[in-house]
């Protein structure tokens, strides 16, 4: 089992089981290759030019699951049943929540990982829905979804 990473936007708090994060940097370089006429091809190829303006982007692959037995970093604070405990079907539906705005006006989403808050954005997620046998004896049919989820950290341009 790997770490865990929380999603924290509004009322909501979702964690999620990870099996792999990938911490992820590009810098979007501007290459120019230059052109070599008939005239002078016989000097050779020239280098490519290279302009660096670092303009980075950090984004994080999150991939994991959830189930219902791993609940205890999830809660709707709004739940009115006096208890956090959620479904798996209520996480992956909370986190479609906070990916689409969790009901607020704008605003990053918080995402917590290795004890860092990183402020962000989700860019994309995905459910697989698959089946689960846990515990192997006696064996018990449970709902487990594997998620991945592209986080792009950065703050709002508007």
């Amino acid at each position: 089992m790997g770490s865990n990473v929380k999603f924290t936007k509004g009322d909501y708090s979702i964690g999620v089981e990870t099996n792999r994060v990938d911490d992820e940097y590009k810098n979007k370089l501007i290459t120019l290759t230059l052109a070599t006429s008939t005239s002078n091809q016989s000097s050779g190829k020239k280098e490519t030019k290279i302009v660096d303006l670092l303009r980075i982007t950090n984004q994080y692959s999150i991939k994991g699951y959830i189930t219902s037995v791993s609940t205890a970093n999830s809660s709707k604070k709004h739940d009115t049943g006096g208890s956090t405990a959620m479904t798996a079907k209520e996480i992956k539906d909370a986190l479609k929540t906070i990916a689409t705005g969790a009901g607020e006006d704008g605003g990053v989403i918080t995402m917590t990982y290795e004890s860092d808050s990183i402020e962000g954005y989700i860019e994309s997620i995905t459910f697989s829905d698959v089946a689960k046998d846990y515990p192997s004896s006696p064996s018990v049919e449970m709902v487990k979804y594997e998620v991945q989820i592209i986080f792009v950290k950065g703050e709002s341009a508007i």
